[in-house]
């Protein structure tokens, strides 16, 4: 009598489980934000190089967009190659939205859009920050659009609300400290000089991080990060 041979299943091994932790995370971690910080110096210094400019440095659009490029074409490279074994975009959670989610992800960042812009009126009569409209005159519109509205949103939501988010759910910070260390990392990374361009980011990022929790997707939260920042190069454009 032959017994049958019942067929070995292979599990699938999702992110949950092989999530980086520990030094490993930090290593990496540390080695896609300097890939961002070299590309930025590197995009920038180059155009200038190239191109010379009578702009300050830190409102001429035309530098800040080529840095930014540069900054998330690497950086995006070095996160995709720590984990090529990973499946990236699973990690990522680059996951198809619902209509819905997408609404959801415009609805919010419009109120916080008008939150913060009548905020910024009240304080300091404008409704974008002093450097915008020189940054938003100093380069070609499309060139602005793809830097802020396209690149920056894609590799900043896929870092914090991708790759550390998935990473730091599983530890024991859980769900709320997640939420809030990464907050605080976004926060920090766009250089906050007051108590409006500290609440701004930070509210954002919150805003942020609970979507993509709630969507199980980096998506909605791209579409949110994009529609603000094109609204703060629409304004700049229109006040210039």
């Amino acid at each position: 009598m032959t017994g049958e041979v019942t067929p070995r299943v292979e599990l699938s091994q999702g992110p949950t489980h092989q999530v980086l932790r520990g030094w490993r995370l930090l290593g990496a971690s540390l080695l896609v934000l300097a890939c961002a910080g070299i590309g930025r110096n590197l995009g920038m210094m180059g155009l200038v190089a190239l191109v010379p400019r009578e702009v300050p440095l830190e409102a001429d659009g035309l530098a800040l967009s080529a840095g930014i490029l540069v900054a998330s074409t690497l950086a995006s490279l070095a996160m995709w190659l720590v984990l090529r074994s990973r499946n990236a975009p699973q990690y990522l959670a680059i996951e198809r939205p619902t209509l819905a989610q997408v609404g959801l992800a415009l609805a919010g960042s419009a109120v916080l859009v008008v939150l913060f812009d009548a905020a910024r009126f009240l304080t300091t009569g404008s409704i974008v920050p002093a450097a915008w409209p020189t940054l938003a005159a100093s380069a070609p519109v499309l060139v602005l659009v793809v830097a802020f509205a396209i690149a920056a949103p894609c590799f900043e939501e896929a870092f914090f609300r991708g790759f550390l988010h998935t990473s730091l759910r599983e530890t024991r910070l859980g769900v709320p400290g997640t939420i809030a260390l990464t907050s605080i990392l976004f926060t920090l990374a766009h250089g906050p000089e007051d108590a409006l361009s500290l609440l701004d980011p930070l509210a954002s990022a919150v805003f942020l991080a609970l979507l993509r929790e709630h969507t199980r997707s980096i998506v909605p939260g791209i579409v949110a990060h994009a529609f603000g920042n094109l609204q703060a190069i629409v304004v700049a454009l229109v006040i210039g």
